[in-house]
């Protein structure tokens, strides 16, 4: 159990003239307030791969971890509001926009125009209380699928024509254009609120995919329309590939390579 600390506050005066001073001490305790929200150390991650200590990008989607971080469940509309069942998020001073807040997890979009290559301080506030700030790493980039277990891991959320999952029971063949969901791209080439339904805009950084370990084309990586927090990358499947249920699929962007998932391919 965190226990009380003690503290001396000693207190310093003079008038304009300094021909005045004046010095007094305080003591007494501090001792930690049960009920205030807190964040869990290593828990600010991307809301697709879940990979703890990595950093988070502009308009990514993301989850915080914590305690007492909402007095109860509640989630947002579009577009998306920074104050959600008495919850705000700051990161930088900016608040985010919010999907979903519980007592032990948020949901939120990193705002675009935050300063990259750099920490900010993050703070969660319910009601009046606030967490003490935890520092947050911000990259250009940090690129992650979503997948259909919701664990970062295993069959990504990859379709067929954008409409079947490239799944066992639909394998994708060489030639097919494949769809993939995805978090963390970071900068796109127009003017957008992180928090409203998203246009069609290209990200700024060049996105590649390997399927099978083989280069495949990529037509278009950018916001996926309509939604919030979320992007799209399609991008043919390229031939040789070895027909598997589990076929490996990585992102990279700005230097930065997602977590592994799967697609099912099949022989042409």
């Amino acid at each position: 159990n965190r226990q009380a600390s003690g503290v001396r506050i000693t207190v310093n005066a003079e008038d304009s003239t300094r021909k005045l001073r004046g010095s007094i001490q305080a003591s007494g305790t501090v001792s930690p307030n049960p009920s205030s929200p807190a964040i869990v150390s290593g828990s600010v991650v991307n809301a697709a791969s879940f990979s703890a200590q990595t950093p988070v990008a502009p308009g990514g989607l993301i989850s915080i971890f914590g305690e007492r971080l909402s007095d109860g469940i509640a989630a947002g509309g579009v577009p998306r509001d920074t104050l959600l069942n008495g919850t705000l998020v700051a990161l930088g001073g900016v608040a985010l926009p919010l999907l979903y807040v519980s007592p032990s997890q948020i949901n939120a979009i990193v705002p675009y125009g935050l300063p990259i290559n750099t920490a900010l301080p993050m703070v969660v506030q319910r009601g009046t209380s606030l967490t003490v700030p935890v520092s947050i790493p911000i990259a250009p980039a940090q690129p992650a699928v979503f997948t259909t277990a919701s664990s970062g891991v295993g069959q990504g959320h990859i379709y067929v024509s954008g409409t079947t999952l490239a799944g066992s029971g639909n394998p994708a063949r060489s030639g097919d254009t494949v769809v993939i969901f995805c978090a963390g791209l970071g900068a796109v080439d127009q003017r957008v609120d992180a928090g409203s339904p998203a246009p069609v805009a290209n990200t700024l950084a060049r996105a590649t995919v390997t399927i099978g370990g083989k280069d495949a084309s990529v037509a278009y990586s950018g916001l996926a329309p309509g939604f919030t927090g979320l992007y799209q990358i399609n991008a043919v499947v390229p031939s040789g590939v070895t027909a598997a249920p589990d076929s490996p699929l990585v992102i990279t962007v700005a230097g930065q390579k997602s977590t592994t998932v799967t697609v099912a391919v099949a022989a042409k």
